[in-house]
């Protein structure tokens, strides 16, 4: 049986798919923090304007974190586009809330004469000449995967990509399932994907120095037991000891949600940056804790940032003490 899409998801894949047809120059780009589902969603979208014979760059402000590397297509991409490609036809952003998520690559998708936003996100702020918005998918890559499909069968390196958002973007399939995620899996199964590969490079070929940081990490570890919240840091001086970066803390946070005393959990990174990750189980939203602080996501998996410099207790009391907002008012609620 094939993935369904309802008939106004249909109609927006038609004018997005019209308009790589009448167009010749394009841009894709993603959020920085890259993650699995933006890159995989926006080398997919690379992948088919490639195979539309169509001039494409992709465009990041960030690096391709290591860990996604092994994608194919990553060595091309860019972190400003070439001179004939300062003003493009079109612009596609994959799995941004709001243009400015693209960071330093906004000034240029500012420039094309379109800017197609693919996203998955309920708080998506609807910035595109086309908006294709739908928070019942699992992933931009499933999204993806629909327009892909448009054009015809679904090459080896596009599943690739695409399982690769989907895997990431749900936790390994654990939350924001939707109703059509298995269906699109499948077909992705059937076009190539080796999911073994796929699932070992990201989840099982961790470098040693990662579990040094992980123990750094697991001295500071708290839990708040009121609020069933277990929470931790990892600072510069921890990366400085074990040689890491951020890439390096992939995994932790579901780690210590995936805690008997936690009903969510946070950690909170300190490169430079104060990025904070947050996940839950069961009904806990924190995605409404993220966008108190101008951040967002899913109901069990969001993110947000502060200022450089912040302590990093203080960014900890300020979640924490929204979190006990919020969970007296879903006490107050029952």
């Amino acid at each position: 049986m094939e993935p369904e899409i309802d008939a106004k998801g249909k109609e927006t894949i038609e004018k997005i798919y019209g308009i790589m047809k009448d167009h010749e120059r394009f841009i894709v780009t993603t959020h920085y923090n890259i993650d699995g589902d933006g890159l995989g969603s926006e080398i997919a979208v690379y992948l088919l304007l490639r195979r539309m014979g169509k001039k494409v760059e992709m465009v990041n402000q960030d690096k391709t974190p290591p860990l996604y590397r092994f994608l194919p297509c990553t060595r091309l991409i860019r972190n400003k586009p070439s001179e004939s490609m300062e003003k493009p036809d079109v612009c596609i952003v994959v799995d941004c809330g709001n243009l400015e998520r693209t960071g330093e690559t906004a000034a240029f998708a500012k420039k094309s004469r379109v800017i197609v936003n693919i996203d998955h996100h309920f708080s998506n702020t609807g910035f595109g000449t086309v908006d294709f918005i739908g928070d019942r998918y699992s992933s931009t890559g499933e999204m993806v995967y629909f327009l892909a499909a448009r054009h015809g069968r679904i090459q080896k390196k596009q599943a690739e990509a695409l399982y690769a958002s989907i895997i990431t973007d749900t936790g390994k399939f654990v939350h924001s399932m939707g109703p059509c995620t298995l269906k699109v899996v499948q077909k992705l199964i059937e076009a190539g994907a080796d999911t073994e590969k796929i699932a070992g490079k990201i989840y099982m070929e961790k470098p040693l120095k990662s579990l040094r940081l992980l123990s750094l990490a697991l001295s500071n570890l708290r839990c708040e037991k009121d609020i069933k919240v277990c929470w931790m840091t990892v600072d510069r001086r921890m990366y400085a000891l074990t040689g890491t970066d951020s890439s390096d803390t992939e995994g932790f946070v579901e780690m210590i949600n995936g805690l008997r005393e936690s009903r969510a959990a946070f950690l909170i990174k300190d490169d430079g940056q104060i990025r904070v990750s947050l996940r839950s189980k069961g009904g806990y939203d924190v995605e409404k804790v993220a966008r108190k602080f101008g951040g967002g996501g899913h109901k069990q998996a969001s993110g947000c940032r502060f200022p450089g410099g912040s302590s990093l207790i203080e960014v900890a009391g300020k979640l924490l003490e929204e979190m006990r907002k919020q969970n007296g008012r879903d006490n107050n609620s029952k």
